[in-house]
């Protein structure tokens, strides 16, 4: 589709993924001094330096910043109207980007993508799992177009739509041989104040909703000893220490399945909000449209989503 955009705003790309005008013209598949060139011909266009040369590489101005936020968009939209009229000529082609949380990664997510894998077998799927606060600016980056995770606080900007979800509510688990398990009364704030935690990677909801609960009580935060992207190691570590782990009900089961049990609070934790937020220009294609029937069937349970934009 390189017909809709210049190859210019191409290379300009590379170089900002590459961090070096070497790899960015391996990456473009031409010579160095033409895509200095390429380079040079953006910066006289718009009058301003794109990159400031580092020991370690190529570093993006100011300007730079803004000229890829608006390039990757130009890029993203040459390539969802490929992919809609590639659908007119009979395909269901295309690549198709998800983000996946990690409550839904762990749930329904791999039914669903397999679903949708047989229901378009031309259909390219990438699904990259993680906590909202790595996905969701991806989803504006323009590296995925759809996520399903933890709703932001802020509304997305225009050009997005956003269908909020039944939220969950966060619960705590250990290993089945816990002090803090099978106690004849549920577990204080207190007492959790001073447990040891293992929880995701960056997962800055999970510290500011448990800075928010504690410091209201007067309690300093449970210390987190250890932290993993995965949540098969998250369990597995929980399961051999006695450090508990917040998670959401949501993956009781999978807690279960790894011998650990919920420790009863003397208050109910948080709730977390979940929700599916997609590029407003995909909302013509219909694998995504089967996504999101799928999801929002799935977990709303008939009681339908919030949508907003």
């Amino acid at each position: 589709m390189r017909l809709l955009y210049s190859r210019h705003l191409e290379h300009f790309l590379a170089i900002c993924e590459a961090g070096s005008l070497r790899r960015a013209a391996t990456q473009c598949g031409v010579t160095q001094p033409a895509l200095t060139k390429s380079l040079k011909l953006l910066e006289s266009a718009f009058g301003v330096s794109l990159f400031e040369r580092a020991p370690d590489g190529m570093v993006p101005t100011p300007a730079a910043h803004i000229l890829r936020r608006h390039a990757l968009q130009i890029v993203n939209s040459a390539r969802y109207i490929e992919m809609e009229i590639g659908m007119l000529r009979g395909g269901e082609g295309g690549t198709l980007r998800i983000g996946a949380g990690i409550v839904w990664s762990a749930t329904r997510a791999p039914a669903l993508v397999a679903a949708l894998r047989q229901d378009f077998p031309r259909l390219t799927l990438t699904v990259r799992v993680g906590v909202a606060d790595d996905l969701l600016p991806r989803l504006l980056d323009g590296e995925l177009d759809i996520v399903v995770a933890s709703l932001s606080q802020q509304p997305l900007p225009a050009g997005y739509t956003t269908i909020e979800l039944p939220a969950t509510q966060m619960m705590i688990f250990a290993r089945a041989a816990h002090p803090l398990v099978n106690r004849r009364r549920p577990v204080t704030l207190n007492e959790l104040s001073k447990a040891e935690v293992v929880g995701f990677v960056d997962d800055t909801a999970w510290q500011r909703q448990t800075k928010a609960m504690f410091a209201a009580h007067g309690y300093s935060v449970p210390t987190m000893r250890l932290q993993s992207s995965s949540l098969e190691t998250l369990l597995a570590a929980v399961g051999e220490s006695d450090s508990v782990t917040f998670l959401a009900e949501l993956l009781a089961p999978q807690a279960k399945a790894h011998g650990l049990k919920r420790i009863p609070t003397a208050q109910d934790l948080w709730a977390i909000r979940l929700g599916v937020s997609y590029r407003t220009q995909l909302a013509e294609f219909a694998p995504l449209n089967a996504l999101l029937a799928a999801v929002r069937g799935d977990e709303t349970s008939g009681r339908g989503g919030r949508s907003r934009q």
